[in-house]
Order: C-alpha cells, then sequence, then structure tokens
C-alpha cells in the first residue's frame, strides 16, 4: 500500500528494511495479517503520511524502523502515534547515543537494542547493551507522565524498552532487493521495533479473548501501552552493563531503568503478562 497512492521509486535498502520488518514481526506473530505501507519519500511528512495511512486500517501496532536527527518542530508530529487502539513502535537508531525521531515522540513506545552473548551451542550466556543502539533524552521532548519516578530529567528518556539488534547475533533475512535471491543476516533496533510490536500483537490477541481493548496510548482506559510494558517488572531482563557513547551516565546501563537499553528485554511469557493487565 501506498501512502500517497503512488509507488516510490525502487530502492534496495528500503526493500530490505521491509523484508526484515515483515519477516520477523511474522515469525513472532505467525497468524497476524501484516499491511506494508509505503512512504513517498523519507521526510518527517512523508514518514508520518504513512502512519496516518496505517493507522487508518486500525491495526494492532504501527511498527515504524525508521528515524532521523531530533528537530525542534518534531512535536508537530507526535499526535500521528496518538492512537486510540495501536501502539506505534519505534527504532531508537543504530548509531549510538543520542536516540533519533520519532523514538523520543512520548506518544511512541521506544524500542533500543542488546547484544547477546552465546555459547557454542546456541544458548545464551548474557545480555549487554548493544554498542550503537540509540539512547539518550530528548532535547525537545518532555518527559511523559509514564516516566515520573522511573528517571529524574525533565525530557523524555529513550528507549523505553530493548531487544537483541547486535548484527553478529543477527537474523536471518531473505530479500531479492538486489534483483536475485538473498539470504543476509541482519541486526539493528530495525529488527527490535518489529519484534515488539509483534509481542504486542500477541498480547493484544489474548486480551481481545478476554474481552479486553486493545493496548494504545489514547483508549478508553488511557495510555495503557506506556503504562502497563512499565510495569512488567520481571518479564523484562534488566540488562546492567554496556554502553552507546562516551557521555557517561547517559551513556552506560547499569541497574532499573537507563537511557540506553531502557526496562530490559522481554522474557518468556511478556505477552501473558500484557494481556493480564489493564
Amino acid at each position: 500500500m501506498y501512502a500517497d497512492g503512488n509507488r516510490p521509486p525502487a530502492n534496495p535498502g528500503w526493500e530490505e528494511e521491509e523484508a526484515l520488518d515483515i519477516e520477523w514481526a511474522h515469525a513472532v506473530a505467525p497468524h497476524a495479517k501484516i499491511v506494508l505501507v509505503e512512504a513517498a519519500d523519507a521526510s518527517a511528512a512523508g514518514l508520518y503520511q504513512a502512519v496516518d495511512k496505517a493507522a487508518a486500517l486500525h491495526p494492532a501496532v504501527v511498527s515504524n524502523s525508521w528515524g532521523m536527527p531530533e528537530f525542534s518542530e518534531e512535536s508537530f508530529y507526535d499526535g500521528q502515534c496518538k492512537l486510540t487502539d495501536a501502539v506505534c513502535t519505534q527504532s531508537t537508531g543504530d548509531a549510538g547515543y543520542p536516540a533519533g525521531y520519532s523514538s523520543t515522540n512520548p506518544n511512541a513506545l521506544a524500542i533500543g537494542g542488546t547484544s547477546l552473548q552465546l555459547d557454542a551451542g546456541g544458548a545464551t550466556l548474557g545480555e549487554t547493551a548493544w554498542s550503537s543502539t540509540g539512547g539518550g533524552l530528548s532535547y525537545f521532548e518532555k518527559r511523559p507522565a509514564y516516566q515520573d519516578g522511573v528517571q529524574n530529567s525533565a525530557f523524555r528518556a529513550t528507549p523505553d524498552v530493548s531487544f537483541v539488534a547486535d548484527p553478529n547475533t543477527g537474523v536471518a533475512v531473505y530479500t531479492t532487493a538486489t534483483g536475485r535471491a538473498l539470504w543476509l543476516e541482519v541486526g539493528g533496533t530495525s529488527l527490535s521495533a518489529p519484534v515488539w510490536g509483534a509481542l504486542l500483537t500477541d498480547a493484544d490477541q489474548l486480551r481481545a479473548t478476554a474481552g479486553k481493548p486493545h493496548l494504545s496510548v489514547a483508549g478508553p482506559n488511557g495510555d495503557t501501552a506506556h503504562g502497563d510494558v512499565y510495569a512488567l517488572g520481571g518479564k523484562l531482563n534488566d540488562v546492567t552493563s554496556g554502553s552507546n557513547g562516551a557521555c557517561g551516565a547517559e551513556c552506560t546501563a547499569g541497574p532499573g531503568y537507563d537511557t540506553v537499553t531502557g526496562l530490559g528485554s522481554p522474557l518468556a511469557g511478556v505477552d501473558t503478562a500484557l494481556a493480564a493487565m489493564k
């Protein structure tokens, strides 16, 4: 689906990105209906036109794996993700500190990245912050209420949560973007955002069975998306080591919430935990 009704020019980078997002959202939520919406261009106006087009379909999640440097007028676009029946997941970027827009949008669930340490058999030995994950304090967006008591800055902190993103333990992606069929190993917060989107979709399916509304930021029960995610506690792995830059404490992971990996990464059962909440 094209945001402005016109097919944009072919772009191998976009096509690889689309393959990653669709295939790995589908891997985590295999029965989900996934609709790809392509923006006319990579401007904020073009990208948010695509968000609007996607939101009009009333999905559980609008997953976004794009970003740009923050700018003073960015709050003009914040409302596009203030949805009554859906959640925008937004990658924090792959260039380290700081995070970009629109992960700093207080209406988006900002997703950072981690690195897994694995043994020869593929079992997880540990998890640290990925050195290239975006994260940090916004220059312009004020601290949202769901971060009161979590972090002390007057500004919106990112990310909210994380997922493994290190390309050294990347995932298999099938693409024909270059004109021939290829299997690639891909990582980045462009993986983290759709995976969290799929987890929220799984939770929403369970919530629907229980007669509960979708997680959202502006639904009948308020901002359940952030409120419930921030209440997950032991269903998240608290990532306490690693950094994404040379800015001191703001770039260093530690116990509890931090501006490198947020609250941490999902553990088994995070979808059922979200389904059980308000």
